[in-house]
């Protein structure tokens, strides 16, 4: 299965004075059959959350890429602890390396792995997933941040397996995915206006996904 991507990241403008370089991060990887997108929006307040975002997304990757079968299978809660386990090990090797704290590293995470028919998705945090094809467009993985008081859910949270969704289901029936940074849900209330930005790529997308056979 071939899949064109295509992603951007880029320094929101309240960031532009202090962190001239950003904190979102993107990431693509194939192997083993697997596509892997994924997005990291680091937090502001850790001053390595963009080199935390930026190894972690990529770790996470390639643990996709080794291991969608497993999480593909196994039951819910045993899904998200083996990627909570993942994450935690991921930070403390960060923090033994660059000598620095797991809380400096926090950021969100979202991601969807494909193969030829299935996906799996992870959430943590305020992305949105969605899917497309040509007769229609569907968000399948919301935000979990309540944004009127914003509780961001990160890769430092203790209870990592109790706030990310994992979503798993039929990749056959779309065309692609697509990855939103926070609050973008905001802009595309309804399905309709969800399909017409499918169509372009916009300052909106952090990543896109497309299948081309």
């Amino acid at each position: 299965m071939s899949w064109r991507v295509k992603g951007i990241q880029m320094t929101g403008k309240c960031h532009e004075e202090n962190l001239p370089m950003g904190q979102d991060r993107i990431c693509y990887t194939s192997k083993n059959g697997i596509a892997v997108i994924g997005v990291a929006d680091g937090c502001s307040e850790s001053k390595a959350s963009d080199i935390g975002g930026k190894l972690l997304i990529e770790g996470i990757a390639n643990y996709l890429t080794e291991y969608f079968e497993e999480l593909y299978m196994a039951k819910y809660e045993k899904a998200a602890k083996n990627v909570a386990d993942k994450i935690r090990i991921w930070l403390s090797g960060l923090s033994g390396i660059m000598e620095a704290d797991a809380l400096d590293y926090a950021s969100t995470l979202c991601m969807i792995a494909v193969d030829q028919e299935r996906y799996v998705s992870l959430n943590l945090g305020d992305g949105c997933i969605g899917a497309w094809n040509q007769d229609k467009a569907k968000i399948i993985s919301r935000p979990l941040n309540s944004f009127g008081r914003y509780t961001a859910y990160l890769t430092v949270d203790e209870n990592i397996e109790g706030c990310i969704k994992i979503g798993r289901g039929d990749a056959s029936k779309w065309d692609g995915f697509v990855i939103l940074s926070d609050g973008m849900k905001d802009k595309f209330r309804t399905e309709r206006k969800f399909l017409r930005m499918m169509n372009r790529m916009t300052e909106d997308v952090n990543f896109q996904m497309k299948r081309l056979g």
